[in-house]
């Protein structure tokens, strides 16, 4: 697989910058991992959920994450979502985005500490979902996650290593009662 050469930089920079990489992560128990979809994108899906519930609007996607970590060195964007929007623009969706993707998803799910959250749903194959590549085998090699989150790790890896594409699971945090 053969890279773009400003791919390759961005992944080289974030290889020898662990004071970049510690940053790509959510507060503790606000780690929310989403794969797949079920009636549309999960991603779609939850950007309506949390609307609707103020719980799940507290926890923090890796795009969400992105926002607060500063751009490169020399770098006119101002955040690294930014930058990594435009990195996008500029090379191939396949390998480069995708390995841009995986990069940053890995570190998110490693650094992962306490619950995380998960909604995961169909079309969970290893070659086109990060989920399946990446987040999953970094949670399962995280000593900071909380049991029950290990619990649904180890449901998940079972499942994309049995080739289950349509797992449909979640874990989301339930709407405040408001009685």
């Amino acid at each position: 697989m053969s890279l773009e050469a400003e791919t390759q930089e961005f992944l080289d920079y974030l290889h020898a910058n662990e004071s970049v990489r510690s940053l790509i992560k959510a507060a503790p128990n606000k780690t929310l991992l989403y794969s797949g979809g079920f009636f549309q994108s999960i991603f779609n899906e939850l950007e309506m959920e949390k609307r609707k519930n103020a719980n799940l609007a507290r926890l923090q996607t890796l795009s969400d994450v992105l926002e607060l970590v500063p751009a490169p060195p020399r770098c006119a964007d101002r955040t690294l979502k930014r930058y990594v929007e435009g990195l996008l623009t500029r090379v191939p969706e396949r390998p480069d985005g995708f390995a841009i993707w995986k990069a940053l998803s890995t570190i998110f799910a490693g650094n992962a500490d306490g619950r995380v959250y998960f909604s995961v749903g169909s079309g969970i194959s290893r070659e086109d979902k990060i989920f399946a590549t990446g987040e999953i085998e970094a949670l399962l090699n995280n000593p900071r996650l909380a049991d029950e989150t290990r619990e649904l790790v180890y449901y998940c890896h079972d499942q994309i290593q049995k080739g289950v594409l349509d797992i449909n699971v979640g874990l989301t945090p339930a709407p405040p009662d408001d009685s």
